[in-house]
């Protein structure tokens, strides 16, 4: 009797120790899962960011670059999609002002004191069209920026996930009021630019 009570006693702790290890291996598999779909929420992320950022190029390039700023927001159509929220931000760039930063933007800048000299000789000159310079590149460049977001659970800022994708397009037409800028730059850095093509 005394030797039954013990069997019982050994299969109930081998019981024990089995649930244990299985719950464990579950609960490893558990994750194991979850890491690879919180990589496909962000995988996907990122290809709706691309996916914006292409529209918003084909945007601009039928309607021109906003004076002013812009930011817009919306949501995805689709129904799987619905998770996704998108930002697209669309800002001016600033040169800065002070025509000697400018010159070392546009020019480059040098240790050579002869350089330096036939720069600073230049400067006056320079000025003038530098600031045309400025104000072309300023009219003819933006920021784009998209932030696609999504929320894991409830919408709060702790649960906020997002991608953001920023790049900068030129808007060559606005480039061609300076047909001789290329011509002129090569002049101070010694490079032969060549023909410009149309």
């Amino acid at each position: 009797m005394n030797k039954r009570a013990f069997t019982l006693i050994e299969v109930i702790i081998s019981l024990a120790i089995l649930a244990i290890g299985v719950s464990a291996v579950l609960d490893s598999m558990a994750n194991d899962a979850i890491i690879p779909y919180e990589r496909r929420i962000r995988y996907r992320g990122v290809e709706l960011a691309e996916i914006k950022l292409h529209e918003i190029e084909i945007d601009i390039a039928e309607n021109g670059f906003p004076l002013d700023d812009v930011e817009k927001k919306g949501e995805f159509k689709e129904e799987e999609l619905t998770k996704y929220r998108w930002i697209d931000r669309r800002k001016k760039i600033e040169l800065p002002d002070d025509i000697a930063l400018l010159s070392k933007f546009f020019l480059g800048s040098s240790d050579d004191e002869n350089s330096q000299s036939n720069l600073s000789g230049m400067m006056g000159m320079a000025g003038s069209l530098l600031q045309s310079v400025k104000d072309v590149f300023e009219k003819s460049i933006r920021e784009i920026e998209v932030e696609i977001y999504w929320y894991n659970g409830e919408e709060t800022e702790e649960n906020k996930e997002n991608f953001i994708l920023t790049t900068h397009l030129i808007d060559f037409n606005q480039l061609r009021l300076l047909p001789n800028l290329s011509n002129f730059l090569g002049s101070f850095n010694g490079i032969n630019s060549g023909n410009k093509k149309k």
